[in-house]
């Protein structure tokens, strides 16, 4: 597999931490900090900082950074901080924070205030102060529990048409969900369905409902269409940037939803689309494009389709998911074929079962590898 987070020099997180770590601005008390060496504190315009090195192995926090998106994460047992290299913008459990310019470089190296330590991480158990110790951290236990599975489209909403067979994406996509929704449940999995009827809903909820459902994955099932009639085939999307003159159609295609919903979701999207989003979805990213491929795998081998395989896009359904995520375009409506297909039941049982088989084989390796970590 390949490992998208690397550890970074504690010289480059110091820097991260300074133009994105929450600080308070203002002065405080000084505070006791027992077990730390003097040369390890300084004050600075009236505040006490602590080492940011020291800092991280007092809570014991694991951080990561990618490359790709220049995204740090720090974890601590109940925190999870992501912040982006020159973002005013940060996040704490999936909440937005604005920060402050608190932090403070002194001879190559970083220091915090012990405020930000105190009122984000917490102190230390059995301590009001920064002066013992943190216990080890509880192991995580890697499994895919929950899944939430979003049929694309609904009400007004109809997506996609082949008006020569009468069908319509919005129930292609009910008639699949429905059936890998029966399928997974076989395996003793929590299956959310987004919506259960042709009914219409924005794309900012679907999103919304996988993180209230605490789900291990979100699923988004489309069917596609193009001006090329013999446009064919099946694809699988996780969020990206989009590298191509195909994907950046699809975006266009399934981001149109968004016009039956008024603009304040995509102004608010734009707005926070090279801050927060990235944030919130460097983390899944790699796990997304891994579930993408598990789902591609399958459907090579199971349907007669051509597979035109994993791909990035900016899908606004999968934006804000905490969770990996991604968007399956099962075929195009706009092909006779492929609609003809699509039209029938049995057909559909095939697809439903080449997407549930993708989906339990990424199961398997994830849980049997933690998360894809050994």
């Amino acid at each position: 597999m390949n490992k998208p987070f690397i550890r970074h020099s504690s010289a480059t997180l110091c820097l991260l931490a300074l133009c994105a770590l929450t600080g308070c601005a203002t002065r405080t008390p000084s505070l006791r900090l027992e077990g730390l060496p003097q040369e390890d504190v300084r004050n600075f315009s009236g505040i006490e900082y602590v080492s940011l090195t020291r800092l991280c192995d007092l809570y014991n926090l694991d951080w990561s950074w990618d490359n790709f998106s220049k995204v740090a994460i720090l974890k601590s047992k109940d925190k999870r901080i992501l912040l982006r290299e020159g973002s005013p913008v940060l996040t704490v459990n999936g909440s937005q924070v604005l920060s402050n310019p608190a932090p403070a470089l002194h001879e190559g190296a970083c220091y915090v205030p012990v405020s930000f330590a105190l009122s984000i991480l917490g102190p230390l158990p059995g301590t009001g102060t920064l002066g013992a110790l943190p216990p080890a951290p509880k192991e995580e236990r890697f499994a895919v529990n929950t899944i939430v599975i979003d049929p694309g489209h609904g009400g007004e909403d109809a997506g996609a048409r082949s008006r020569r067979f009468s069908l319509r994406e919005k129930d292609v996509t009910l008639g699949i969900a429905k059936r890998l929704k029966r399928l997974l449940e076989e395996h003793a999995i929590k299956v959310v369905l987004t919506r259960d009827s042709d009914r219409f809903l924005p794309l900012s909820k679907r999103a919304a409902m996988a993180n209230e459902s605490k789900a291990d994955l979100f699923v988004s099932i489309h069917a596609n269409a193009a001006r090329a009639k013999r446009a064919k085939g099946f694809e699988c999307y996780y969020l990206s940037e989009a590298v191509d003159d195909n994907a950046r159609a699809q975006e266009a295609s399934e981001n149109a939803s968004l016009a039956f919903e008024g603009s304040s979701f995509a102004k608010r999207s734009r707005a926070l689309e090279a801050t927060v989003w990235d944030m919130i979805l460097t983390e899944n990213r790699i796990e997304s494009q891994d579930l993408a491929g598990y789902i591609c795998d399958s459907v090579g081998r199971n349907l007669s389709i051509r597979n035109r395989g994993v791909k990035s896009a900016q899908f606004h359904v999968l934006k804000g998911a905490h969770m990996p995520s991604v968007l399956i375009e099962v075929g195009f409506l706009t092909n006779s074929l492929e609609a003809l297909k699509l039209k029938e039941f049995r057909y559909l049982d095939k697809v439903s079962r080449a997407l549930a088989e993708g989906i339990l084989a990424y199961k398997s390796a994830f849980e049997r590898t933690n998360g894809f970590t050994q």
